[in-house]
């Protein structure tokens, strides 16, 4: 999806890691499209939107800062785990 391409897939393959309730909000919000072609076995396309292009657009400087400051924030996040460890002991 995340070229603007669509994804075609069979419910079952398509919801492995796929939380399908977040599938259905990112449709009704705009974000995503959903075809469905009616066929046995079935079939179903799902794309982006203009309107989802655009939130990737956006997000993409951030997936950016995140590829580069990884290491970074693997350790702030061990460092909060430590403090709930403490916390609730």
């Amino acid at each position: 999806m995340g070229r603007g391409q669509p994804e075609t897939s069979y419910p079952r393959a398509f919801t492995v890691g796929v939380d399908m309730a977040e599938v259905t909000y990112l449709q009704a919000d705009g974000i995503i499209d959903r075809v469905d072609f009616g066929e046995i076995p079935p079939k179903v396309e799902y794309s982006l939107t203009t309107f989802g292009r655009t939130l990737g657009k956006a997000l993409a400087p951030l997936c950016e800062w995140g590829t580069k400051n990884s290491r970074d924030v693997e350790a702030i996040m061990a460092r909060c785990k430590a403090r709930e460890r403490r916390h609730a002991a």
